[in-house]
């Protein structure tokens, strides 16, 4: 998805793709006790691409519903996204530092 400031609706084939989540999570931050698990986190599974569009309306970023099986899965798929925003927009992310730290080397 391109990355701008307007409010125009970026169609779900811009999204470079989501990582699912893995393992558990402690959703209540600060609530609750949040004791290690002992798991290890290996290498990230591969992005799935084209899962859904986005829309930032009045400061609000919009997504369309993650219908994936794989996302369903995963336990997290609800009404809102907002814990998984780096899950979701993880290769988007991922390009733009990318770019970002090119530019800025480039220009070095």
């Amino acid at each position: 998805m391109a990355w701008s400031l307007g409010e125009e609706a970026a169609s779900a084939e811009q999204h470079a793709g989501i990582v699912i989540p893995q393992h558990s999570y402690n959703l209540g931050f600060g609530s609750r006790e949040d004791p290690a698990q002992g798991k290890n986190f290996d290498s990230l599974s591969a992005p799935l691409m084209g899962l859904t569009g986005a829309q930032c309306r009045d400061g609000t970023l919009f997504v369309e519903s993650l219908d994936d099986p794989a996302f369903g899965e995963s336990g997290f798929a609800g009404a809102s996204y907002h814990l998984f925003d780096y899950n979701v927009f993880y290769m988007n992310i991922h390009n733009n530092a990318r770019l970002r730290a090119e530019t800025f080397l480039s220009a070095q």
